[in-house]
């Protein structure tokens, strides 16, 4: 499971009662889940309107430290793509070993990846 933030998302979600409540709806939702990823997209945590960038680290630690959410940071969307895309790969060599074995991913030799079915239907490489 994974739950995507941008700063400003974070920083307006502390204020009030949101942040409390998407975390534990968060974690009610993810029950059965091997790992939470709580990925903020930001090159530096730095003030954002009316919040430091102490508080927002905080509320970065606190997610990891007391809920158990892998907190993951990225440089912004491009990172993020790139990053979900790594996390996909190992999560399909974890799951089916055997069509993965003799693929090289960094240079692109071995067997031809296996194609998959897009949420519209359509055939697509996995890249």
């Amino acid at each position: 499971v994974v739950e995507r933030k941008t700063l400003e998302d974070l920083t307006s979600s502390l204020f009030g009662t949101r942040f409390e409540e998407q975390r534990l709806r968060l974690k009610n939702s993810a029950a059965g889940a091997s790992q939470v990823l709580y990925l903020v997209e930001a090159e530096q945590v730095t003030d954002v309107a009316n919040c430091s960038g102490a508080t927002l680290r905080y509320a970065m630690m606190q997610t990891q430290v007391h809920l158990g959410f892998a907190v993951v940071r990225t440089k912004g969307l491009d990172d993020t793509v790139r990053y979900l895309k790594r996390v996909h790969r190992r999560l399909m060599r974890r799951s089916f070993p055997s069509e993965f074995r003799s693929i090289d991913f960094e240079s692109g030799t071995g067997r031809e990846i296996p194609m998959f079915t897009s949420p519209d239907g359509r055939m697509r490489r996995d890249d």
